[in-house]
Order: C-alpha cells, then sequence, then structure tokens
C-alpha cells in the first residue's frame, strides 16, 4: 500500500502570511508644517521609520501629499539630530491584512501600516511613542 507518512512542517503555521519588520522610528518636531508644532508636544510632531532589511535601510518620511523614499547602505548608523527621539523594534506583520481606510493618511498612520499597529486611537506621534515605549 502506498501511503505518505506525515511530517511536521518546518513553518509554523502562526507564521505564514507574517513577515518579521526590524524599525527604528525617529519622532521630531514639522519642519514644513510649523503650526503642528503649536497643537502637538514638544519634538513629537512628525515621524519618520527606517525600514532595516538584508543589505540595506529604506528611510521613508511619510507626508501629507507623497511620501519620501531613500535607501542607505546596510552599514548606515543613523545619527539622531538634536531633538529627535527613535525607538526601535521589531514587529511581525501580517501581510495580508487589509489597512484601515478610516481615519488620516498621515505620518502617524503610515508609520503604523510598516510596523503593523492597527490601534484605532493612536493619532499623534507623541501617542505611538507613548505606547511603543511600553
Amino acid at each position: 500500500m502506498l501511503y505518505r507518512k506525515s511530517q511536521k512542517s518546518l513553518i509554523k503555521a502562526e507564521n505564514i502570511g507574517k513577515e518579521e519588520v526590524t524599525y527604528t522610528l525617529i519622532f521630531s518636531k514639522a519642519n514644513r508644517l510649523v503650526w503642528l508644532n503649536k497643537f502637538l508636544k514638544k519634538d513629537f510632531a512628525h515621524v519618520k521609520i527606517l525600514i532595516h532589511k538584508k543589505g540595506y535601510i529604506v528611510l521613508i518620511d511619510p507626508r501629507m501629499s507623497y511620501n519620501e523614499v531613500t535607501c542607505f547602505s546596510d552599514k548606515m548608523n543613523y545619527q539622531p539630530l538634536e531633538g529627535e527621539t527613535i525607538i526601535k523594534g521589531k514587529a511581525m506583520v501580517d501581510v495580508y491584512k487589509i489597512r484601515r481606510y478610516i481615519g488620516l493618511l498621515n505620518c502617524v498612520e503610515t508609520a503604523k501600516a510598516f510596523i503593523g499597529d492597527r490601534s484605532f486611537w493612536c493619532l499623534t506621534p507623541y501617542q505611538l511613542y507613548k505606547k511603543l515605549e511600553k
């Protein structure tokens, strides 16, 4: 009788469709829309994202009208400027989950999409900082 003996998979079932993302979030004051600095917490008016991939680093600077994307070599070591705060972390991102369309498409929503955070009430860069600092 021909049959195939089942073997355990080398891939964990809970990780199918997920990708581990190593990121650095850079919180800073708003340089172009300076009126945002009056409403938001000091030095927490904008967030940029560094995504660390094998061999290169991608810097995403989300803006209201477009996203600026820059690639660097893996050997670049980002030094924060005066007034910038950084948070480093890793997250498992579900690549098949559809992003929320409700809410502003601002720098915080873009950063949350890259790190796989789907929280609804995290709207400002400072709220995102406090949530990830825990």
